[in-house]
């Protein structure tokens, strides 16, 4: 009787290890494993850093750059698109507001990889303050290409956090026509809460 209660004692165990290890290694995977679908809503973005003067990397100083502020508001579609408008500023100086209104739109394109990293593509026209076609003309070829469509383009790097609720983007080359260096990063947070489709 003893025998048989000490094997069902390591039995029950051993079950409850390997339902832990289970669920662990279930909590891991959903962690790892992002998609275009998590980057979905509203996002109110704060964006700072340096902006300029050169156009060489490594070659300027602080002192010889301007710092660089501006807020965003980005609407994803959880499919690699966005649009959106935004307000800049460098060195004490708007630089989205040709029209009196501050705000500039801006439209781009998306991709978030299963590691939750991702690359976007922003563009707009901050001397004529509209846009100059859809979210989807704003992309890779729009950073290899530059002047055909869109008088500013930026490309950014970025990754995902709280499932989503929350990214953070990182500029990097190439930028717009001017190449002007950028040291820029910021943070942006969902204002609602969206529903996300289960990972497949």
């Amino acid at each position: 009787m003893r025998s048989g209660l000490k094997l069902f004692a390591i039995a029950s165990g051993l079950t409850l290890l390997s339902v832990g290890t289970a669920s662990a290694g279930d909590r891991d995977h959903d962690r790892d494993t992002c998609s275009n679908n998590m980057l979905k809503g509203h996002y109110a973005h704060m964006i700072q850093g340096s902006y300029g003067p050169s156009t060489v990397p490594f070659s300027q100083t602080y002192a010889g750059a301007l710092p660089f502020q501006g807020i965003q508001m980005l609407e994803f579609d959880g499919k690699g698109t966005m649009t959106g408008s935004e307000s800049l500023m460098a060195g004490g100086g708007e630089l989205t507001n040709s029209t009196g209104k501050h705000f500039t739109p801006v439209v781009g394109t998306f991709t978030i990889n299963p590691d939750c990293t991702g690359i976007a593509y922003l563009c707009s026209n901050h001397s004529s303050g509209t846009v100059s076609g859809l979210p989807s003309t704003c992309n890779a070829n729009t950073i290899d290409t530059p002047g055909i469509v869109w008088e500013n383009f930026i490309q950014v790097t970025i990754v995902l956090a709280e499932r989503g609720r929350k990214f953070h983007m990182l500029a990097v080359p190439p930028f717009d026509t001017g190449s002007v260096i950028r040291t820029i990063s910021g943070t942006g947070t969902r204002l609602e809460d969206v529903s996300i489709e289960p990972f497949r």
